[in-house]
């Protein structure tokens, strides 16, 4: 009798022939819906457009009749035999498991069986799928080849030096976890005193949590059943100090126990409001980064390289220094770990513009990007994070777009990618192009993407898309709540017309906190209001940002009085972005603007690059751009 190795062989190629998605059959996972012709999916009246290889990727998946799905069959059938990336399987698959739970049900589930590969596992009355030839056991089992408010004190250093050291037992004791698809068990946070603004703050966190987690983790409802399965478990207490609220939360290995990562956060009582959902954001956006990692290692990662790897994405999400010594870490203790290099490599890049360096410092930053980089593409060419953190220090903004475009084509949804390609296209004059990406960027719900929340703002205000506009305040809002108003404040003394911003001045400057130049506005905007010419910026506006100066010069029409303050060595502002905005559109019709974008290494990129910023097309410019 043949072996079950001999009869893998011995089939031929075309069982493992690509999916055809015009071709497939509609079918229900759970109370889903799937409707592959279509790339669609329904629920209750709920409907999402599906990506073609998600969608393969789910066909294949669900086909297999619960059976385990190997890599090489999905990347036969789903990439049509192209090699293809373990991230670019990863992202798939994470995709799939997302859609586990739309519609907020709970329609199946996604395991990772380490060094094998996946399975579906449906939910109980699902309706069952025929297995295609394709499908069958023998063709898939061959082996694989803004500005925070709160202060955060995180303990995860100490918890991983002990956790370091048991790494080695864990690592030889433990089975192969049947882990989920990094599902995240989210347990209710408990006051620990009986203060109304604790148990207010506590049972709001519990449902920011689920909220900003969405996809991934679940609910604990109640202790008098079994916990849902899950591979990990966030929990955490709140308590009121003298003027303050205390947050601690942790993160635990659901297998082990261990707690793999903690922190402290601290808000100040006057402005609680909104901390639950800084909370939740900074652990979702960590959870987020190291469950990317996580799934990139098909779940089979020690508890120790977890916990190094959660205090590295901290860093990252919280834009401090604090990612590259874990990062570090990591590397030396598991070098052979997949990820540990491109970790190294964005902790490194991001570190050489969060701080002041010396220029030998710097140096070395850079080269550490470049060689952990390197080693991360050479395990995997279309890892897009290593290729973003090339773009963090390239030398020239050409070269900064090329790696960030490359790395967007290889996963449209990196959230460092996305963010560092919305600041680059504001910086370069392309206006419309930034505030069409940070649009979509802030639509993805990714807590990761936050900062770039209130660019998209201001990008809007100045292309009058008020619903845009309106959309992402609402956003920042339901993170910092009363901080939005100063995201309305600035719209309203730069963007709106004068007779109405007068207006609007007094009810907006009542919620700032900072009132410097508040004065300032109300005399310029009242005499551009009125028509009245101003010769000279009052000297309520003395205080104000060079920046700032120069823009209300323009604005009043002292345009030798802007390019002085501009072109002054000691004073220049160092923001490309301002020169772009609406206020500024005389200083850019003036002969001594393209000597200034010259300097400033635009007009290079400009024609090397072929993309010419917005501006070049208002009329009646004095200049010709091309010929800058």
């Amino acid at each position: 009798m043949a072996s079950e190795k001999d009869d893998i062989a011995a089939r031929p190629a075309n069982n493992l022939a690509p999916i055809d998605l015009a071709a497939e059959p509609d079918f229900h996972l759970g109370d889903l819906v799937v409707r592959p012709s279509i790339r669609s999916v329904l629920i209750d009246g709920k409907e999402e457009r599906i990506e073609p290889r998600v969608m393969q990727v789910l066909v294949a998946l669900a086909g297999a009749g619960g059976e385990t799905v190997s890599r090489d069959a999905l990347v036969s059938r789903c990439w049509s035999g192209v090699t293809v990336g373990d991230d670019a399987i990863a992202r798939a698959i994470a995709k799939v498991r997302k859609l586990g739970g739309f519609g907020g049900g709970a329609h199946f589930v996604v395991d990772t069986v380490p060094r094998v590969g996946f399975r579906l596992q449906r939910q109980l009355g699902a309706a069952p799928l025929p297995r295609t030839e394709a499908s069958q056991p023998g063709a898939v089992r061959a082996p694989d080849a803004p500005q925070t408010r709160f202060m955060l004190l995180a303990a995860a250093a100490a918890i991983a030096a002990v956790i370091v050291g048991l790494g080695v037992f864990l690592v030889l004791k433990r089975e192969p976890a049947e882990h989920g698809a990094g599902r995240v068990l989210v347990t209710p946070f408990t006051a620990t005193d009986a203060d109304p603004v604790s148990e207010r703050v506590a049972r709001n966190l519990t449902a920011a949590a689920l909220r900003r987690m969405e996809g991934f983790a679940i609910a604990d409802h109640t202790i008098n059943e079994p916990s849902p399965r899950a591979d990990f478990k966030v929990n955490g207490a709140v308590t009121r100090g003298n003027d303050e609220v205390i947050v601690s939360a942790q993160i635990f290995d659901s297998m082990t126990g261990l707690v793999l990562w903690s922190g402290k956060f601290e808000q100040p009582l006057d402005r609680v409001n909104g901390v639950e959902e800084q909370v939740a954001i900074t652990l979702s956006a960590t959870l987020r980064c190291a469950l990317d990692e996580w799934a990139r290692n098909d779940g089979a990662m020690p508890p120790s390289a977890l916990s190094l790897v959660l205090q590295t994405c901290e860093g990252l999400v919280l834009q401090t220094r604090d990612a590259l010594e874990p990062a570090r870490e990591l590397k030396r203790a598991y070098p052979n770990l997949t990820g540990a290099n491109t970790l190294l490599a964005l902790a490194a890049a991001t570190s050489t513009f969060q701080i002041e360096h010396s220029t030998s410092r710097l140096a070395e930053l850079r080269e550490l990007t470049r060689r952990a980089a390197s080693d991360a593409l050479k395990e995997d060419p279309s890892d897009a994070k290593a290729i973003t953190s090339l773009a963090f220090i390239a030398d020239t903004r050409l070269e900064r777009e090329q790696k960030l475009r490359e790395a967007l084509r290889i996963n449209p949804d990196l959230p460092p990618a996305l963010a560092n390609y919305i600041g680059l296209l504001r910086d370069v004059g392309r206006v419309k192009e930034a505030q069409e990406l940070g649009a979509r960027a802030i639509r993805m719900s990714d807590p990761r993407l936050n900062s770039s929340t209130p660019h998209v703002v201001f990008l809007s205000a100045i292309l009058n898309d008020e619903e845009s506009e309106n959309e992402a305040i609402r956003k920042y809002d339901e993170i910092y709540p009363g901080a939005a108003e100063k995201l309305r404040w600035t719209v309203a003394v730069w963007w709106r017309d004068p007779a109405l911003a007068v207006v609007q001045l007094p009810r907006l400057a009542e919620s700032l906190q900072d009132k410097s130049g508040v004065a300032c506005f109300e005399i310029v905007l009242a005499k551009l209001a009125a028509d009245e010419q101003l010769n000279a910026l009052p000297t309520e506006c003395e205080g104000l940002p060079n920046h700032w100066k120069v823009r209300l010069l323009a604005r009043i029409g002292d345009i030798d009085g802007a390019y002085e303050l501009f072109l002054s060595p000691e004073n220049r502002p160092v923001y490309p972005m301002i020169l772009f905005y609406p206020e500024m559109r005389a200083f850019r019709r003036d002969a001594r603007f393209p000597a200034v974008v010259k300097d400033l290494g635009l007009v290079d990129y400009w024609r090397k690059s072929g993309n010419w910023p917005d501006f070049c097309s208002e009329p009646d410019l004095p200049y010709d751009c091309a010929r800058m």
